[in-house]
């Protein structure tokens, strides 16, 4: 019979097996967008989301840090999503010619400033928060590509999104910001719908009054955002 101590040391053992897993995907977004495939790609980030979206509770609810303490979980999952959200999101705006000369330029220095945004001591408060645009390069860069607009106009909203990251303002953490938490779930759900039924009609020519009506999530987003951070600052 297993004892519950060692149950507990397999479930966290499992929940960092769980998060280590989204390596899989992000190699297997990387063969996609090398093979010129944006569809599969874009399934295989979706995945990668998935898994990033879960395993924070889990490993909450497990205290996976007592039970498996050997192993920085944290660090793994920085690590993880930097590919996931950054670097492989700059590769796909490569190669799928978001963003192209003169404004190359643009990527790397996206690179760079996500970096710093993930080895920033204060990119996470207290009180459940992001400080600064929480690098969803994979977003943006999707968005981009379905928009289709110039690459000047890519880059320049690129460019703005590094500056955010600079700014102090208070993200939204799905996972760890409590206000607004259920009218959130509920609208990145519709999203998702949303999201689903416009990519299984077609991938690479969305319909466009699908895709203007999908932004209405990525607008609360920011929104809110910018409310909460308002209001909590006031709080304080």
């Amino acid at each position: 019979m297993i004892s519950n101590e060692q149950f507990a040391i397999a479930r966290a053992w499992f929940v960092h097996a769980w998060t280590t897993s989204g390596l899989i995907f992000a190699f297997l977004a990387l063969i996609a967008i090398a093979e010129d495939n944006a569809a599969r790609a874009v399934a295989m980030l979706a995945v990668t989301v998935f898994i990033d979206g879960v395993d924070g509770p889990m490993a909450r609810a497990w205290n996976v840090k007592r039970w498996a303490s050997t192993f920085d979980g944290r660090r793994a999952d920085d690590i993880i999503d930097y590919i996931t959200y950054t670097f492989i999101p700059v590769y796909f705006a490569w190669q799928f010619e978001i963003i192209t000369e003169p404004w190359v330029w643009v990527l790397p220095l996206v690179l760079m400033v996500s970096l710093f945004g993930f080895s920033n001591d204060g990119a996470k408060t207290d009180d459940g928060f992001f400080t600064g645009f929480p690098s969803y390069w994979n977003g943006a860069v999707i968005y981009l590509f379905w928009l289709g607009l110039p690459v000047w106009v890519n880059a320049s909203l690129l460019l703005l999104l590094c500056l955010m990251t600079f700014v102090p303002i208070k993200y939204v953490s799905f996972n760890q910001t409590v206000q607004l938490r259920p009218l959130q779930r509920v609208l990145l759900v519709i999203w998702v719908i949303v999201l689903a039924i416009m990519m299984s009609q077609s991938f690479y020519n969305p319909n466009p009054a699908l895709l203007y009506l999908s932004l209405f999530y990525p607008f609360f987003y920011f929104g809110s955002s910018l409310y909460l951070s308002w209001i909590t600052r006031e709080q304080n």
